[in-house]
């Protein structure tokens, strides 16, 4: 009896074992997937701009970075609402740059930029601006894109298409690669796009830009995109 009971003992003692090693290894594959998926779903937004850089500025007196930071914060909204993962280069008015920085505020603040986007890994970096011309004419959304990573453009050409269909059908302007002036666009390893949204030097696209109704097409064509790209 004594053996048969240690017989029964030792199997119960080996299943538990076997139960245990077996949850480890599927909590070990779901944290990679988990991983794996975190990264492959994350949208760095880049709200232009901030603090003492105001970026442009509208024929009313509108500041591009207040209306970067607005489209950009009710793009973040709706990207957590479908499931993304989101990191804001900025979430208030503030600039990036370092605070010991007193020569060159503007590149420690680009830099910065950088720095956050290039931190994850099968991202999706998307920029917000407002675009300006001595040309008061001048209007309509443009997409620029980085040259360092080639899914860059596939992306850009998505946003033009949604922002044509969805935004402006009148508007002629296609996406073109960023070229040197555009510094963060040149730095950032991963997909990344940078929206003009408009140009706040335009009467009727500054009076657009600051309706929120008008941000929220905006940010509709943004997270429709993401979605078309992602395939989702």
């Amino acid at each position: 009896m004594f053996i048969v009971l240690k017989k029964a003992n030792i199997i119960l003692y080996l299943s538990i074992f076997l139960t245990f090693l077996t949850a480890i290894y599927s909590y070990s594959a779901y944290s990679e997937n988990a991983k794996v998926n975190t990264l492959s779903n994350t949208i760095v937004i880049d709200p232009g701009h901030g603090g003492m850089d105001g970026g442009a500025v509208g024929k009313t007196g509108t500041l591009e970075k207040d209306l970067n930071l607005s489209i950009a914060l009710k793009l973040k909204d709706e990207l957590l609402n479908n499931g993304f993962n989101v990191v804001m280069t900025r979430d208030t008015d503030v600039m990036l740059n370092n605070k010991n920085e007193k020569n060159n505020k503007k590149r420690s603040d680009l830099n910065n930029r950088v720095k956050i986007a290039n931190k994850i890994e099968n991202g999706l970096f998307i920029s917000i601006h407002m675009n300006s011309f001595a040309d008061e004419s001048q209007n309509g959304a443009q997409i620029f894109y980085s040259k360092n990573n080639e899914k860059s453009k596939i992306f850009a050409q998505i946003l033009e298409t949604n922002l044509k269909e969805n935004l402006d059908n009148n508007n002629k302007r296609v996406s073109k690669p960023a070229d040197n002036n555009i510094f963060i666009m040149n730095h950032i390893n991963i997909p990344a796009c940078l929206i003009e949204c408009g140009f706040i030097s335009n009467y009727n696209d500054e009076k657009n830009l600051k309706n929120d109704d008008y941000q929220n097409k905006i940010v509709n064509c943004l997270l429709k995109s993401i979605k078309n790209y992602m395939n989702i």
